[in-house]
Protein backbone atom coordinates (compact mmCIF):
# COMPACT_ATOMS: atom_id res chain seq x y z
CA UNK A 1 0.00 0.00 0.00
CA UNK A 2 1.48 3.54 -0.93
CA UNK A 3 2.14 6.04 1.58
CA UNK A 4 -0.53 8.25 0.56
CA UNK A 5 -3.01 5.55 0.46
CA UNK A 6 -2.42 4.45 3.99
CA UNK A 7 -4.08 7.65 4.95
CA UNK A 8 -7.41 6.34 2.60
CA UNK A 9 -7.84 3.10 3.75
CA UNK A 10 -11.48 2.80 4.99
CA UNK A 11 -12.92 5.74 2.62
CA UNK A 12 -15.64 3.55 0.48
CA UNK A 13 -16.61 5.26 -2.76
CA UNK A 14 -20.10 5.81 -3.73
CA UNK A 15 -20.47 2.17 -6.31
CA UNK A 16 -21.17 3.17 -9.94
CA UNK A 17 -23.77 0.59 -12.63
CA UNK A 18 -22.17 -0.11 -16.19
CA UNK A 19 -23.50 -2.58 -18.40
CA UNK A 20 -23.27 -1.24 -21.89
CA UNK A 21 -20.40 -1.06 -24.27
CA UNK A 22 -19.21 2.65 -24.21
CA UNK A 23 -20.36 4.28 -27.15
CA UNK A 24 -18.42 6.46 -29.58
CA UNK A 25 -17.24 8.86 -27.75
CA UNK A 26 -15.66 7.09 -24.77
CA UNK A 27 -14.32 4.48 -26.94
CA UNK A 28 -10.23 5.42 -28.08
CA UNK A 29 -7.10 6.60 -27.04
CA UNK A 30 -7.10 9.45 -24.83
CA UNK A 31 -3.72 11.65 -22.85
CA UNK A 32 -4.59 12.68 -18.81
CA UNK A 33 -4.03 17.00 -18.74
CA UNK A 34 -5.38 17.44 -15.04
CA UNK A 35 -5.93 15.19 -12.10
CA UNK A 36 -7.18 16.77 -8.77
CA UNK A 37 -8.05 13.58 -5.89
CA UNK A 38 -9.24 14.93 -2.36
CA UNK A 39 -9.13 12.29 0.25
CA UNK A 40 -10.26 14.10 3.87
CA UNK A 41 -11.42 12.33 7.03
CA UNK A 42 -11.17 11.56 10.63
CA UNK A 43 -8.27 13.50 11.48
CA UNK A 44 -6.48 13.17 8.08
CA UNK A 45 -6.39 14.49 4.27
CA UNK A 46 -4.67 14.17 1.54
CA UNK A 47 -4.41 16.15 -2.28
CA UNK A 48 -2.56 15.38 -5.24
CA UNK A 49 -2.31 16.63 -8.53
CA UNK A 50 -0.03 16.13 -12.14
CA UNK A 51 0.23 12.46 -13.76
CA UNK A 52 -0.03 14.48 -17.27
CA UNK A 53 0.53 12.29 -20.04
CA UNK A 54 -1.02 9.13 -19.01
CA UNK A 55 -2.64 7.52 -21.82
CA UNK A 56 -5.73 5.84 -21.64
CA UNK A 57 -7.47 3.47 -24.20
CA UNK A 58 -10.93 2.61 -24.01
CA UNK A 59 -12.33 -0.45 -26.16
CA UNK A 60 -15.82 -1.98 -25.24
CA UNK A 61 -14.71 -4.34 -22.64
CA UNK A 62 -11.42 -3.11 -21.17
CA UNK A 63 -9.41 -0.16 -20.04
CA UNK A 64 -5.31 0.32 -20.68
CA UNK A 65 -3.26 2.92 -18.94
CA UNK A 66 0.46 3.85 -20.51
CA UNK A 67 2.11 5.30 -18.00
CA UNK A 68 5.29 5.59 -20.15
CA UNK A 69 5.12 9.47 -20.42
CA UNK A 70 2.94 10.33 -17.23
CA UNK A 71 4.74 13.27 -14.91
CA UNK A 72 4.90 12.66 -10.82
CA UNK A 73 2.03 12.93 -9.31
CA UNK A 74 2.55 15.50 -5.92
CA UNK A 75 0.47 15.80 -3.11
CA UNK A 76 0.35 16.79 0.35
CA UNK A 77 -0.47 14.78 3.25
CA UNK A 78 -1.66 15.29 6.86
CA UNK A 79 -2.28 13.39 9.73
CA UNK A 80 -1.79 13.13 13.51
CA UNK A 81 -0.38 16.65 13.54
CA UNK A 82 2.26 15.95 10.50
CA UNK A 83 1.86 17.21 7.25
CA UNK A 84 4.35 16.28 4.59
CA UNK A 85 4.27 16.35 0.74
CA UNK A 86 5.10 13.06 -1.78
CA UNK A 87 5.40 12.08 -4.76
CA UNK A 88 4.53 9.11 -7.17
CA UNK A 89 6.29 8.36 -10.58
CA UNK A 90 3.85 5.70 -12.71
CA UNK A 91 5.40 3.48 -15.74
CA UNK A 92 4.85 0.77 -17.36
CA UNK A 93 1.40 -0.23 -18.47
CA UNK A 94 -2.14 -1.66 -17.34
CA UNK A 95 -4.96 -3.46 -18.30
CA UNK A 96 -8.02 -3.63 -16.28
CA UNK A 97 -11.60 -5.03 -17.63
CA UNK A 98 -14.94 -3.24 -17.16
CA UNK A 99 -17.33 -1.30 -19.56
CA UNK A 100 -18.83 2.10 -19.75
CA UNK A 101 -22.83 2.52 -19.87
CA UNK A 102 -24.00 5.76 -21.31
CA UNK A 103 -23.28 8.25 -24.54
CA UNK A 104 -22.09 11.43 -24.02
CA UNK A 105 -22.45 10.88 -20.23
CA UNK A 106 -23.06 8.30 -17.84
CA UNK A 107 -21.37 5.58 -15.46
CA UNK A 108 -18.11 3.30 -15.66
CA UNK A 109 -17.32 0.24 -13.69
CA UNK A 110 -14.09 -1.92 -13.76
CA UNK A 111 -13.34 -4.46 -11.94
CA UNK A 112 -10.15 -4.61 -10.08
CA UNK A 113 -9.97 -8.14 -9.67
CA UNK A 114 -8.83 -8.51 -12.95
CA UNK A 115 -5.62 -5.56 -12.89
CA UNK A 116 -2.84 -6.85 -14.36
CA UNK A 117 0.46 -5.78 -16.36
CA UNK A 118 3.72 -4.14 -15.88
CA UNK A 119 3.03 -0.89 -14.40
CA UNK A 120 4.91 0.34 -11.12
CA UNK A 121 4.61 2.86 -8.67
CA UNK A 122 7.52 4.68 -6.74
CA UNK A 123 6.73 6.67 -4.35
CA UNK A 124 8.52 9.06 -1.83
CA UNK A 125 8.70 12.59 -0.03
CA UNK A 126 9.05 15.83 -1.51
CA UNK A 127 12.55 17.52 -1.78
CA UNK A 128 14.16 14.06 -2.29
CA UNK A 129 14.42 11.82 -4.95
CA UNK A 130 15.06 8.22 -2.84
CA UNK A 131 12.27 6.28 -3.63
CA UNK A 132 10.78 5.44 -0.41
CA UNK A 133 8.56 2.66 -1.79
CA UNK A 134 7.78 0.63 -5.08
CA UNK A 135 5.10 -1.60 -5.65
CA UNK A 136 3.45 -2.91 -8.76
CA UNK A 137 -0.19 -1.05 -9.52
CA UNK A 138 -2.37 -3.72 -10.52
CA UNK A 139 -1.06 -5.37 -6.95
CA UNK A 140 -2.94 -2.01 -5.39
CA UNK A 141 -5.79 -2.04 -7.77
CA UNK A 142 -6.53 -5.17 -7.13
CA UNK A 143 -6.58 -4.94 -3.21
CA UNK A 144 -9.02 -1.87 -3.74
CA UNK A 145 -6.13 1.07 -2.30
CA UNK A 146 -6.37 4.46 -3.90
CA UNK A 147 -4.94 5.03 -6.71
CA UNK A 148 -4.85 8.39 -8.11
CA UNK A 149 -4.43 7.69 -11.60
CA UNK A 150 -6.85 4.66 -12.01
CA UNK A 151 -10.13 5.25 -11.04
CA UNK A 152 -12.16 2.10 -11.03
CA UNK A 153 -15.80 3.15 -11.01
CA UNK A 154 -17.52 6.52 -11.23
CA UNK A 155 -19.23 8.85 -13.57
CA UNK A 156 -18.32 10.12 -17.33
CA UNK A 157 -19.00 13.52 -19.72
CA UNK A 158 -17.11 13.07 -23.54
CA UNK A 159 -17.39 14.75 -26.54
CA UNK A 160 -15.19 13.94 -29.80
CA UNK A 161 -12.11 15.41 -27.92
CA UNK A 162 -12.84 15.43 -23.79
CA UNK A 163 -13.46 13.28 -21.83
CA UNK A 164 -13.74 13.57 -17.79
CA UNK A 165 -13.85 10.95 -15.00
CA UNK A 166 -15.10 11.81 -11.58
CA UNK A 167 -15.66 9.68 -8.57
CA UNK A 168 -17.52 11.80 -5.27
CA UNK A 169 -17.94 9.53 -2.42
CA UNK A 170 -18.63 9.22 1.63
CA UNK A 171 -18.27 7.05 4.37
CA UNK A 172 -18.75 7.00 7.84
CA UNK A 173 -14.47 7.71 7.99
CA UNK A 174 -14.44 9.98 5.53
CA UNK A 175 -14.82 11.82 2.33
CA UNK A 176 -12.88 11.30 -1.43
CA UNK A 177 -13.53 13.37 -5.12
CA UNK A 178 -11.08 12.39 -8.13
CA UNK A 179 -11.01 13.98 -11.43
CA UNK A 180 -9.80 13.53 -14.36
CA UNK A 181 -9.58 15.17 -17.59
CA UNK A 182 -8.71 14.12 -20.71
CA UNK A 183 -7.99 15.17 -24.38
CA UNK A 184 -7.48 13.76 -27.75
Amino acid sequence: MGLAAALVVGVVAVPGTASAAPKACALGTWTLTKHALSVSGDGFSLKTQGGKGTKLTIAAKSVKYDFSKTARVTGKASGEGITFSIWTKYSKTLTVSGSFKGKAKGTFLLKPKTAKGTALAEQGFAGSTKVDERYKVATAVKKGDVEPLVLTEGKFTCSKKALRQSLAGKSPEGKVKIDLWYKR
